[in-house]
């Protein structure tokens, strides 16, 4: 048995002498062909993949899921990111809470059966480490501005045995979370991770928020991708879009045929267009939708956006944006991206392990246009504004959240209230 022990010993592990030909894709077919990367950060990624095959057989599982996650981080670019097959490698225990980082906070959103009590603890810390220090660490793990990082960092987050493959959590199967309760009690609770059927719900950061105490509009109906909902105190319909595909049951076609018979039907003076949580997809499947707002309702439109509005969604904001700037009023905070950013492209899919890797080869530039450059292809579609900085600052706080209460709808009202040119009074029915 000993002899056959010290054998062993000297086979490289299976999942480490397989992962050549992933190096070789990730290398050739992504570093090399993805036009998110600059000559400086392409030249730092092909030398980062060239560190990570050279110590290939002393690698971990987490830790080249790491190496990957760090590589489409060098583009720096939100678009340039990872998801991993069906069969691919994640860790096989996740923590029985959910995590929401709002501006202000990182706070448990959702808990699974015996941890209901934490459901709304501010998070002051991880194994020791505050939610800034966490950040700074985990930051160099996925690309684009910083408020969009934090929502695509929560699956290590959420993980100790990724934490722990960082140096962040001190054993790979529980964390310790120092916490303060909702009725302001301080608490430590230590988590075992568990299997992920068992973990709580919430797909998309509305089934997330949606354990809020309170219901305001924006988070009702989370499973629903679009809504419409009329608010004659104000003389206004409010439009939500959560994303820019449709599924079998909420096919995107048939919602935007439904929202336009409805303008028709109430000739709103006013409308709210809730882009916040907004995630992107096909612009070319709204586009028509968005450029016509402006042209059926005669008073303000209000576009809500915030950290989670992307890609298509950013587009959607910028278009409405472009085609009434007078009327447009943009609420909420920054949006998810830079409005100069790299998307389209395609999916490369690593041979071994079977993670995936986007290679975008699609720019846009939503300020300056892109017209003279390679890749160009938002050009395609319109929208140029000067920026999408709110003009009413409403940021989704989580004091807000567990207040129920809804920042970016109270400014609108305010604002309409006490705007002497936007036509009738809320109210008055035109």
């Amino acid at each position: 048995m000993r002899r056959l022990a010290l054998l062993l010993l000297c086979v490289p592990l299976a999942e480490a002498a397989d992962r050549s030909a992933d190096f070789i894709v990730l290398r050739d077919d992504y570093v090399r062909q993805s036009r998110a990367f600059t000559d400086d950060t392409r030249r730092e990624a092909l030398e980062y993949v060239a560190s990570l095959e050279a110590r290939a057989g002393e690698m971990t599982n987490a830790e080249f899921l790491i190496g990957i996650a760090r590589t489409t981080a060098l583009a720096d670019n939100g678009h340039d990111a990872w998801h991993p097959q069906d069969d691919a490698w994640l860790p096989d225990r996740r923590a029985p809470v959910r995590f929401f980082w709002f501006p202000d906070a990182l706070v448990i959103a959702r808990a699974a059966p015996g941890q209901q009590d934490l459901v709304g603890a501010r998070v002051n810390a991880i194994d020791g480490h505050a939610p800034e220090t966490l950040f700074g660490r985990l930051r160099p793990l996925a690309g684009g501005p910083d408020n969009y990082r934090r929502w695509n960092l929560n699956l290590f987050l959420e993980r100790a045995e990724l934490l722990h493959a960082l140096g962040l959590a001190e054993a790979p199967d529980r964390l310790t979370l120092s916490l303060v309760l909702p009725d302001g009690t301080e608490l430590t609770r230590e988590i075992a991770m568990i299997p992920p059927a068992e973990a709580p719900p919430g797909a998309g950061p509305a089934g997330l928020l949606a354990s809020a105490p309170a219901d305001p509009i924006y988070l009702q109906d989370p499973d629903r991708l679009f809504r419409v909902v009329e608010l004659p105190d104000i003389a206004a319909l409010y439009v939500q879009f959560r994303a820019h595909y449709g599924t079998e049951d909420q096919p995107i076609e048939a919602f935007m045929t439904a929202a336009s018979a409805k303008i028709a039907e109430v000739k709103p003076e006013h409308m709210i267009l809730d882009l916040r949580f907004d995630g992107g997809g096909d612009i070319s499947k709204t586009i028509a939708f968005f450029n016509g707002l402006a042209a059926a309702v005669p008073g303000r439109i209000y576009v809500i956006v915030s950290q989670l509005t992307f890609s298509a969604g950013i587009v959607a904001a910028a278009l409405v944006e472009h085609s009434a700037p007078e009327r447009v009023q943009i609420v909420g905070e920054p949006v998810g991206d830079r409005l100069r950013f790299w998307s389209e492209g395609r999916p490369v899919c690593l041979p071994e392990s079977k993670y995936c890797v986007r290679v975008t080869d699609g720019l846009w530039d939503l300020v300056k246009g892109c017209a003279q450059e390679p890749g160009c292809y938002g050009d395609t579609w319109g929208g140029r504004v000067m920026d999408l900085d709110p003009d009413l600052a409403a940021p989704l706080l989580a004091e807000s959240w567990l207040a129920g209460t809804d920042p970016a709808m109270t400014a609108i009202e305010s604002h309409l209230w006490g705007c002497k040119s936007c036509g009738p009074e809320p109210g008055d029915g035109g």
